[in-house]
């Protein structure tokens, strides 16, 4: 917030959370969440889609993501490290306004990735848990690749063998560096994917019905996707449509 504030009002939980000026928060666009804006305020914001936001954590850290994203509030975005987000968020904002309509395309999506970099090293919240030594390692370019495949195909029928064929090894050479990078089967990699998609589709209000989603995300068991998501969220992926529903 630059000048005035703003109320985040949680109709669910049935609280607000003030944002006056100088501070900054993150705010998960969910039903139950509203805004208010108080007289002569103005505000910077930057739009980024959570499965965006993940997948640029993911290159960041080197390793998968599969947890709720969170970021506790700036109370002072104009000191510290967080001033040096602020300024070139503002200067983005300046430059890609005087662009041309041609390459303001092209300028969002190399500012994309340095405000998120940025924003990563400032407030990394839950992610900093994650980023010890050993996630810091550099991931073979096979694997790399293998995730990138993965994630561009969470929603079609795809083996080990392809994941393989795109990384550009075998998969027997593939099985060894997840083995050893991230302690998990390629396969069980992809699902974690599928279900970090199916848990995003629910909360954002995107899925209505489990059967599917499941089937939308090549889980052909939805008893069985059911009890993965229930694993991974602690509540059945239905119980969880509901929640959001009644959130709304």
């Amino acid at each position: 917030m630059l000048k005035g504030a703003i109320d985040l009002i949680d109709t669910k939980n049935r609280k607000i959370q003030n944002i006056a000026a100088g501070s900054a928060t993150s705010v998960f666009d969910r039903p139950g969440v509203k805004a208010k804006l108080y007289p002569g305020s103005s505000w910077v914001t930057y739009l980024v889609p959570v499965p965006t936001l993940r997948e640029h954590f993911e290159r960041l850290m080197r390793r998968p993501y599969f947890q709720e994203l969170a970021f506790s509030p700036l109370h002072d975005f104009r000191t510290g490290s967080a001033s040096a987000l602020y300024q070139t968020l503002c200067y983005v904002s300046e430059d890609i306004a005087a662009a041309s309509t041609s390459g303001r395309e092209v300028l969002a999506s190399v500012y994309e990735r340095l405000l998120l970099a940025k924003l990563f090293m400032t407030k990394p919240d839950n992610v900093s848990a994650l980023n010890n030594q050993s996630s810091r390692r550099i991931s073979p370019r096979y694997l790399q690749s293998a995730e990138a495949f993965m994630r561009e195909n969470i929603h079609n029928s795809i083996t080990l063998d392809d994941i393989a064929a795109a990384a550009g090894c075998s998969s027997r050479a593939l099985q060894r560096m997840f083995k050893e990078y991230r302690d998990a089967s390629p396969m069980h990699i992809l699902c974690e994917y599928r279900l970090s998609a199916a848990h995003d589709a629910i909360v954002s209000g995107s899925a209505r019905n489990v059967t599917d989603l499941a089937m939308h995300l090549q889980f052909s068991n939805p008893g069985r996707f059911s009890s993965l998501y229930r694993n991974a969220y602690g509540m059945s992926p239905s119980a969880m449509m509901r929640f959001h529903e009644k959130s709304a």
